[in-house]
């Protein structure tokens, strides 16, 4: 866990450089998802110390690697969250009966939920709920109150500005707002080859090479009402 004052380290563009070169994912690639922004120099994106939350968060499904859990896991550990237990899709597996082959596809997840998330509101119906007046928080985040109004009235918000936020209020808003409604599934390079085995009751997929890498599913069975 970083505190505050380091986060004059802090640079999102590197953090994106390094994935994307471990990936093998070009600028061009990362950029397609920022609605034409930096099309004419798509290298730029690495030069970017800060960047709006929603746009790292619409990279990181591009990079199949969630920066957003990096940057909560580093610098606001410390505060408490917990996050919801959802079902999320991972793998579509297709079973062509004719030949009893498999197909075994990524589940591609789904970024644009991210679109829908409103940070300006959420900051205000939070600070109504805790009592927090404009006062308050501009002397929490050592700014002019007129920039409180600013920042109920926009959804969107710059990812070292959110940190500092959290931070000063002790309060995920990483986490609470955009971890929360983010999954993104494992991806499927890590297999060299797979194994499906497949019970009355369960089914399990994993590398034959590399036991701990598994995925194991509990089969349901919903019953259907019989019509009388």
């Amino acid at each position: 866990m970083k505190k505050n004052d380091s986060l004059k380290d802090f640079h999102v563009g590197e953090m994106i450089r390094k994935v994307a070169h471990q990936k093998q994912i070009s600028p061009k690639q990362i950029v397609s998802v920022l609605d034409g922004r930096y099309q004419e120099n798509a290298d730029k994106i690495f030069h970017c110390d800060d960047m709006c939350t929603l746009d790292v968060g619409h990279i990181s499904y591009l990079l199949e690697h969630n920066l957003l859990e990096d940057i909560s896991a580093e610098y606001l550990s410390h505060i408490p969250y917990e996050a919801p237990k959802h079902s999320h899709k991972l793998f579509i597996l297709t079973l062509h009966l004719p030949s009893l082959r498999f197909t075994l596809n990524r589940y591609a997840g789904r970024s644009s939920i991210l679109d829908n998330i409103d940070v300006g509101s959420y900051l205000k119906a939070l600070a109504h709920q805790n009592g927090w007046s404009h006062k308050f928080l501009a002397g929490k985040l050592g700014c002019n109150e007129s920039l409180i109004s600013f920042y109920y009235a926009h959804p969107r918000m710059k990812i070292k500005r959110m940190i500092e936020l959290s931070l000063a209020l002790n309060h995920n808003f990483v986490a609470e707002l955009f971890l929360s409604q983010m999954y993104i599934p494992p991806s499927l390079k890590q297999f060299d080859e797979c194994a499906i085995i497949i019970t009355d009751q369960d089914v399990q997929i994993f590398n034959p090479k590399d036991g701990e890498v598994m995925f194991d599913y509990i089969l349901k069975v919903k019953e259907k009402n019989k019509e009388t």
